[in-house]
């Protein structure tokens, strides 16, 4: 099953909110045009959909992030789009997965779209995530648990996120 249309039922509801934005809509319609197999993990060029989720607590004060082992930064969950998963289902997999957090909860929108060149790494070639990052809630007593992608996974004030997160989670946190 093919959620392409899915996803663009959800970029026709996403309302940019500044040029970044504007610009990375135009990128994920133009390579949703392309008619690659735009879900496959191996398909390098042009890239490929990827989602994840932007964990913070309901006062909006504090964000969880992960310290990703390959990319070597403070980074959001999210990964790879399971065969056969929506974008949301496999947003939810790796949130539950990478931050063991069982309060966390999808908001059910999308928060940020994100368009990454991912180096290469091991047999991995360079190429292009196009990212659908959906705002999941949860409860900010709860303590992360990560796995074996992190070196690290904890809450952080949206102030201190903000110092060490790469430009992908400044955005994120600007959106809130």
């Amino acid at each position: 099953m093919s959620y392409l249309h899915e996803v663009r039922k959800q970029l026709l509801m996403y309302k940019p909110k500044n040029l970044v934005d504007d610009a990375n809509v135009e990128l994920f319609n133009e390579f949703l045009d392309t008619e690659s197999d735009i879900f496959n993990r191996k398909n390098y060029e042009p890239g490929h959909i990827t989602s994840g989720g932007f964990i913070v607590n309901k006062e909006r004060t504090h964000c969880v992030l992960m310290h990703h082992k390959k990319l070597n930064r403070w980074i959001q969950m999210g990964g790879h789009i399971e065969n056969g998963m929506s974008p949301l289902a496999s947003a939810e997999k790796e949130v539950a997965e990478e931050s063991g957090l069982e309060s966390a909860k999808p908001t059910g929108k999308i928060h940020h779209l994100g368009v990454y060149i991912f180096p290469e790494h091991g047999d991995q070639l360079e190429h292009m995530h196009y990212d659908l990052c959906y705002l999941f809630e949860a409860d900010v007593n709860e303590k992360p648990k990560g796995n074996d992608e992190s070196s690290g996974v904890r809450w952080f004030t949206l102030a201190e996120a903000y110092q060490m997160g790469d430009d992908g989670v400044k955005e994120m946190i600007s959106k809130l």
